[in-house]
């Protein structure tokens, strides 16, 4: 057989990956550059627990599972280990990521939000070689050395590009992986392993890879780095005395948690939101159901593995088991659940031990009364409150916070996007697919729901951080019966069973709508005021992204007049910041300075890193706030 999937394949510690990486000869490493995807042409068999490959006259056999050492591999060549035999294979093994089931990502990554990923489930992830004083965390030396391996091993991907990252780059990376994990910098070891599957994905030709969650992978471990040195926290506690406050900042969300931290509850009411189907970067898939509480807690349970899409549909008709109750997700996501002796956590994991009972009985869907309650909260209110949750640390974000509730009027199709008139306002909104995946329905329920102009529903969706107006729609209802007085406006049918419907795993039918038409209404859409970012020029953005994926060779001399201009012209939109920003960093592209004798010096990565990174929070910061702004002047503007 040819080489098996992602899901299927063994999985290899970093240190390990690292280490025959490393010892290989120069020439096995270049023509690994040259050929990664080498293994998957050989031929691959499962028995007796081991995979065996065959490459040509050779053997390679390597265990099913995780490859912990390196006497685990070998290949019947006489250079075993040090072959570009075992160097092919486990470079297309997957990278074990050290993620516990009970902290598998419960959303899917967009943007930032593969932070879910970072997160496990018990107590601070210091473990003991950190001192923990009131609220905040002491790093320790051990730690310290960790972390500026991490900086220098993502600074030398950086300076190289990702497009360049060759095994010897790659071997860094890993080894610091290991080492933030084995100090237990939790955050910093899942932030190094998405750079790392980056560099596979972009090698690789990967549809997945996206550039923007490249910067923003970058943009977390660099900072990260930074946040945790000491030097940095000395220099800010020096600036002045009201930096005390910033100094003091705990360093735990930074550090990050390997297990999450569970309260007790006695008893809970529980009302399913929807379900929603996850398809992450690093390879996980299936769905979560979103839950809220009496008291407005919004919970997750999911199951979510390792697999592609195809797994999704067969995760929602599976059994999920809380609390001595068994049942699938698609009954669980229409339900209302009692549950008693439970935990939950901060960001939305809801557990039970032993002890804990649970009972799922007929569901009110949304008219629950903590389901009502936040769609009478203004649009633009929740629009602030998630901006204003985006703008702390992410790491242990209570879940749901980028959830909105709303009643929409259905406009017409443009484009991918479902135009409606959204809020008490009925300002013009997108609803775009949450995931676009030819497995699931998100694509047809917009269509079908675009035949039916005037429509008016519920909606239960996903702010888009990176374009004011736009929201992944998940789940849609009819409105309560009372707000429907318009006779000749068509009217959602949804079976009695199931008052609410996830849209991208159960697919919206014509039957569904009591009145329509026979092909979506196509609708010409644009934006009508103008908002903060109308005018927004993207050349810091633009060279960032440049230099994540070539390096400092993004920034050739042939191209500085252009950046000079960029910056002339960020200058005169009134942005100096943005300009010295870019300034700065095109200087640190120069690999080399020459010293006052005249002799030439190489420049190291660090310094790149440091003025991107700048650069990089610069441009993350102004944008988050022009979004905020445009958002707001779109729905206080009708």
């Amino acid at each position: 057989m040819t080489a098996p999937d992602d899901s299927q394949r063994p999985s290899i510690n970093p240190d390990v990956l690292a280490a025959i990486l490393s010892a290989a000869p120069e020439r096995l490493q270049q023509k690994l550059d040259r050929e990664p995807r080498a293994a998957d042409g050989w031929d691959w068999t499962f028995s007796d627990n081991n995979w065996q490959i065959a490459a040509g006259e050779e053997t390679v056999v390597v265990p099913n599972g995780v490859i912990a050492e390196v006497s685990q591999v070998k290949c019947s060549c006489l250079l075993s280990p040090r072959c570009f035999h075992v160097l092919a294979v486990l470079n297309v093994a997957r990278i074990e990521d050290g993620i516990a089931e009970e902290s598998l990502p419960s959303v899917s990554e967009s943007g930032r939000s593969s932070s879910n990923e970072h997160d496990g489930a018990t107590s601070v992830g210091c473990d003991a070689s950190a001192e923990q004083q009131g609220d905040d965390v002491v790093v320790s030396t051990s730690q310290q050395r960790a972390i500026v391996l991490m900086f220098d091993a993502s600074a030398g991907i950086l300076a190289t590009g990702l497009r360049a990252a060759g095994a010897v780059l790659q071997s860094r990376l890993l080894r610091a992986i290991h080492e933030c994990r084995s100090e237990g910098l939790h955050r910093l070891a899942s932030g190094g392993l998405r750079l790392m599957n980056n560099v596979r994905q972009l090698r690789d030709g990967a549809d997945g890879f996206s550039s923007e969650a490249a910067m923003s992978d970058f943009l977390e471990v660099l900072e990260t780095c930074v946040r945790l040195s000491g030097r940095e926290r000395d220099a800010v506690a020096s600036e002045s005395k009201t930096a005390d406050a910033r100094s003091a900042r705990p360093l735990l969300p930074w550090i990050g948690i390997a297990r999450r931290s569970f309260e007790p509850v006695q008893s809970m009411k529980l009302h399913a939101l929807c379900c929603e189907p996850v398809l992450t970067r690093s390879g996980y898939s299936g769905v979560v159901t979103w839950l809220m509480a009496e008291d407005g807690w919004i919970g997750t349970v999911s199951d979510v593995q390792a697999g592609a899409a195809n797994r999704i549909p067969q995760a929602w008709q599976s059994g999920v088991s809380l609390a001595g109750l068994s049942i699938s997700h698609r009954e669980f996501s229409r339900r209302c659940l009692l549950i008693s002796r439970a935990t939950r956590s901060v960001d939305g994991r809801l557990g039970g031990g032993e002890s804990a009972r649970a009972v799922a009985i007929d569901g009110q869907g949304w008219a629950a009364t903590p389901i009502v309650a936040r769609f009478q909260i203004p649009l633009a209110e929740q629009i602030r409150a998630a901006f204003s949750q985006q703008a702390e640390s992410d790491f242990l974000r209570p879940a749901g916070t980028d959830l909105v509730f709303f009643t929409a009027v259905v406009v017409g199709y443009s484009g991918n996007d479902l135009i409606v008139l959204a809020g008490e306002n009925q300002s013009p909104t997108r609803l775009s697919i949450a995931l676009d995946d030819d497995a699931l329905m998100f694509r047809t329920s917009l269509q079908v729901l675009s035949r039916a102009p005037g429509l008016l529903m519920r909606c239960i969706g996903r702010i888009d951080f990176q374009t004011a107006g736009r929201v992944r729609l998940l789940a849609i209802a009819p409105p309560p019966e009372s707000t429907d007085d318009a006779v000749d406006r068509p009217v959602l049918v949804l079976p009695s069973t199931e008052p609410v419907w996830s849209i991208g795993l159960q697919a919206l039918t014509r039957s569904q709508l009591s009145k329509a038409e026979t092909a979506p209404v196509l609708v010409s859409f644009g934006d009508t005021e103008s908002s903060p970012m109308e005018h927004y020029d993207e050349s810091l953005e633009r060279w960032l992204r440049a230099i994540v994926i070539g390096g400092r060779h993004a920034l050739p001399e042939s191209l500085l007049s252009g950046v000079t201009q960029d910056a002339a012209r960020l200058e005169s939109a009134l942005r100096p910041a943005s300009a010295s920003l870019l300034r700065g960093l095109t200087q640190s592209t120069i690999s080399t300075r020459t010293d006052i004798a005249g002799v030439r010096i190489q420049q190291p990565p660090s310094v790149l890193a440091r003025h991107w990174l700048a650069a990089a929070i610069g441009s993350h910061s102004t944008r988050r706030y022009l979004q905020l702004q445009s958002w707001l002047t779109l729905l206080e503007s009708n």
